[in-house]
This record gives C-alpha cells, structure tokens and sequence, in this order.
C-alpha cells in the first residue's frame, strides 16, 4: 500500500484535465473534484471541476484517485464508489435526519479496517446518545415481554429527559398523530459512569455517602440464604427523604444524562410516591470479597474496583468507567427465605436478563432501589488491554445506581414534571464555530 499513497502523493492535486479532445485525461496524482448544482463542470483552464469517473476504456493504471468537496448532491444519497475516508459537516437537530448521514454501505472483504468516517465531536455524540436511545427502548420492551405486557396496557415511551431535549425525535409535521406524555422514570436504572477527577468533589461526594449511611441506622443482619449479598449491607423500608437529601447533595458530572436533572427526578418521585405507587427504598452498600477497605460508618466494606476507558480525547479530564453496576447487585436485597423454590433458584442460577422479572416475583415491582459502589482511586487494568487503563483517580470515587421499578400491569406512573436545564452539555460542544442550526 505503501507503494500506491507514494504514487499518488507525487503529483500535485488538480481538476480532472481534458485532452484535446474534451475527453478526460486521469493522471496518477490525485483528483479535486468540487461537487455543486451551480457549477458547470469547466473551468477556463480547461479542467472540469466535477465528479466523473473512467469508464472500463479510459481506465488509467494504477486507478485514479479523487477528493470529493460537494454540499446538496453529495448529502442526497449519492454513491461514492471506491470510498476510502470521508468528513461530513451537517449540524443538525433531529434524529431521524442524523441516522441518514453517514451511512456506509458495500465494505470490500479483507479491507474492512480501512475506511474511516470522520465527524465532529458534537455529532459523535448525537450519535452515541441515538444509539443509547435505541437499545433502552430495545430493553424496555423486552422487559415488557418478560413480565406479560401486551401493546393493550402498554405503549412504547421514549423518555423525556434532559437527553431527550438535546436532539428532536424528528420534524413536528410529522409528528402530528403523536401524542405528548407527561415524565416517566419507571422502569428506568440510571448508573454514574462519568465522574470529575477533582478532589474536593470526590471528597465531598465521600462525606455525603458517610452522612447518608449513617442516618439509616444498622442495616439487617447478613442471611447466608443469598450469596449475592454476603458482602454488601442492606436497609430496606426507607423513606424517600433520606434519599432525597443525598441525591441534592451529591455533586454528579454535567454530562449525566439524567442525573444533569435531578430535581425533575425528584419531584416524579415525590408525586408518584405521595399517590403510593411507589413504595419505600432498599439501599444496597456494595462490596467485593476482596480487596482494600472502606471503613463505613456501620462496618468496613470492601471496595470495587473500576477501570477508565482509554481517552480518545486527550484534552478530557473526566473519568469513564463506562458501567458501574455488578448486575448481582440488582437482587441482593431479596430475602430468599420463604420464598418459593422457583424464585430460590433463579436467583442461585443468576441471569442479568432476568433480575427485573426476579424482583417481581419476590414481590418488589413497586420497591425502588439505591445501590452505592466505593470504587477503589488505585483500580488497574488487564495488562495489554487495548480498550481500559489503569482509574488513576486522586481520590477513591463513590459511585451511584438508581432502580426505579416498572411497577404492576395496568399502573399509571406519569406525572407532569418540567425539565430545566441549568446546565446543557451539548450546547454546541464539539461543532464548528458558525455551523449550528436551530
């Protein structure tokens, strides 16, 4: 390959010449072609300043090679053959209009590592925050299956979050049949994932932890009847309040999603509570079986341990771990005793896929849950390991998940709530200065 880029740097970009002929004259270098409604194709130096490829009868050796510069034509589906890398620059704020930008189709077999498709950082993450958006209405309704939901008692929701606000599902005219709900957080388990490697909010957010777990009191004895929580404390039946309060005074990072917006959650809370759809919280402290300690204010705990994925912006200070949770976690608070032998052996022959219909059966479809992890600030990575690093946080990290249940079949959950964004993210973050468009 080598050898062809050599070739092909040689030569300084042009047009397409034209021989005496007006017949294209490729050369070995590489092609600039300039790709409009306006232009005509022929400049007065003879040179046509458009697309054109060689037919089987003009086709040089080694092929031609061609840099593409177009706006309209080029963003109505046209077919670049032969593409090899490609940037588009579109700011755009509907979903549907993203997902028919960049598509790539008809990848060469054995050459599927090469092409490459560049993209602002905004888009990037337009497009992370889709692909998000996707798989929680994939699990959703697969979570609706699992616990015997038809469409009769249920629709599919596309979550009214601060995310939600950054990008439009699609244009209002076409939206004219769609109904607007109000909030609704059921069914919904949100994780910290992102965390600011600043001391004094990694220290703050320790202090808290420490007031909040002592103001639940001594958790319930260790059963041995649930390996899964044999080194984690449990509290069960605690009012909302409490959580509250630890939820305000928890610094989360400003790239959340829904934590960005924590009053809003609150406030569902408190609605669907007082209407007693909602019961009282368990509250997990999760620990490893091995490890460094965390002296809690009821005992030590051992730490977990999380690892950073690497950087791939290098000027990004924030921390990503990427998932938080350890899916056991999720039914370390059903106390298996008494409980029938079908219940008994799911949770001894854990499946992830089936924690949400688990609770259910224990009788916990209306109990929300906050789990609590102390990540340990000296977690390393697998040796070699291409995608994770070693946390190198200055500080050890507490790091939260929140499960809201879905509730029993045929309850109503939404309550009108307003989302205030006091701090958007994605306000043109990553974009070209003078692209954005409203």
């Amino acid at each position: 390959m080598r050898k062809e880029i050599t070739i092909l740097l040689s030569k300084e970009p042009t047009n397409i010449p034209l021989d005496e002929d007006d017949e294209f004259a490729y050369h070995e270098g590489i092609h600039m072609c300039i790709d409009n409604c306006k232009n005509n194709g022929i400049t007065d130096d003879g040179m046509y300043v458009r697309l054109a490829y060689p037919t089987a009868d003009n086709m040089p050796t080694p092929a031609p090679a061609f840099i593409v510069v177009g706006g309209a034509t080029l963003s109505r589906g046209l077919t670049i053959e032969g593409l090899i890398s490609t940037f588009f620059l579109r700011s755009v704020s509907q979903a549907d209009t993203l997902m028919q930008m960049g598509r790539w189709f008809g990848y060469r077999k054995g050459y599927e590592l090469l092409p490459r498709l560049w993209i602002t950082s905004k888009t990037n993450d337009q497009f992370k925050f889709l692909a998000a958006l996707d798989q929680e209405l994939r699990d959703e309704i697969h979570e609706m299956d699992t616990l015997g939901k038809s469409p009769a008692n249920y629709g599919p929701r596309v979550k009214n979050t601060p995310k939600a606000s950054f990008i439009r599902i699609t244009a209002k005219n076409r939206m004219q049949s769609a109904q607007a709900t109000d909030m609704d957080f059921s069914g919904s388990f949100n994780q910290t994932y992102l965390f600011d490697n600043d001391v004094a909010v990694l220290k703050h957010n320790i202090v808290e932890t420490e007031k909040f777990i002592a103001s639940l009191g001594q958790p319930e004895e260790r059963k041995e009847c649930n390996q899964h929580a044999e080194n984690s404390f449990i509290w069960r039946n605690v009012e909302f309040s409490l959580v509250k309060k630890y939820l305000e005074e928890y610094k989360f990072n400003s790239r959340l999603g829904v934590f960005n917006d924590i009053a809003s959650v609150i406030a569902w809370i408190e609605k669907i509570s007082a209407e007693g759809k909602l019961e009282n919280w368990n509250i997990i402290l999760a620990g490893k079986g091995s490890g460094s300690v965390w002296n809690s204010p009821v005992g030590p705990v051992k730490k977990v341990s999380r690892t950073r994925k690497k950087l791939k912006n290098e000027s990004d200070t924030v921390i990503n771990i990427g998932v938080l949770r350890d899916p056991k976690d999720i039914i370390a608070d059903i106390d298996l005793e008494g409980q029938p032998q079908e219940i008994v052996s799911k949770v001894k022959d854990f499946k992830s896929k089936y924690a949400k219909e688990i609770r259910s059966l224990a009788g916990l479809d209306s109990t929300p849950q906050l789990i609590v992890y102390v990540i340990d600030k000296d977690s390393k990575a697998v040796k070699g390991s291409d995608t994770r690093e070693d946390l190198n946080s200055v500080e050890d990290i507490v790091g939260i998940c929140m499960n809201i249940p879905g509730g029993k079949r045929g309850t109503d959950y939404t309550a009108t709530v307003s989302i205030h964004m006091q701090n958007n993210p994605f306000d043109d973050e990553g974009d070209l200065e003078g692209t954005n468009e409203n």
